[in-house]
């Protein structure tokens, strides 16, 4: 489990400490109250940064990641640096809408009314792709439908044949 958002880590903290998963990887912005089980690592999440560059790829992830738009791209880097090389997108669509109740799989507390800014998601994305076909990692989407189009596609069903 994986939640690094400033402005959400407030709004959903008691979610995020009640979950019961052995690994969480929460942002060090608001995490010293937190009551949880399992093992709890603390990320350095550079969020602070210039939307008008691209962010870096850290490869060392015990002294910082790199957070921009999307929880998904401190996944993906979190992954990478655990090795793996083969790497599935399941239910990253990309897709926002405002004012609505039903963004997010987990039950929302009222309408969303952030700015997603879904234009920045794929900028992050594509620095993922970058790094990851320079260092023979392959990054696949299996998400069904959305706006992801950065990484090749796969239907989900022919992951598990």
């Amino acid at each position: 489990y994986i939640f690094v958002d400033r402005a959400g880590m407030k709004k959903y903290w008691e979610d995020i400490a009640s979950y019961d998963v052995e690994h969480k990887f929460v942002g060090d912005s608001y995490w010293k109250d937190i009551n949880y089980k399992g093992t709890m690592h603390i990320v350095h999440a550079l969020t602070g940064h210039s939307f008008n560059v691209p962010p870096e790829f850290s490869e060392h992830i015990e002294r910082k990641v790199y957070a921009y738009a999307t929880v998904t791209y401190v996944a993906i880097q979190i992954a990478i640096y655990m090795g793996f090389t083969q790497i599935y997108l399941l239910g990253v669509d990309c897709n926002y809408k405002k004012n609505i109740e039903k963004n997010y799989f987990f039950d929302e507390k009222g309408k969303d009314k952030y700015n997603h800014y879904e234009d920045r998601m794929i900028i992050a994305y594509k620095v993922a792709k970058k790094y990851a076909d320079t260092h023979g990692i392959k990054i696949i989407n299996a998400s069904r439908g959305g706006n992801l189009e950065v990484f090749d596609r796969i239907d989900f069903e022919k992951i598990f044949v």
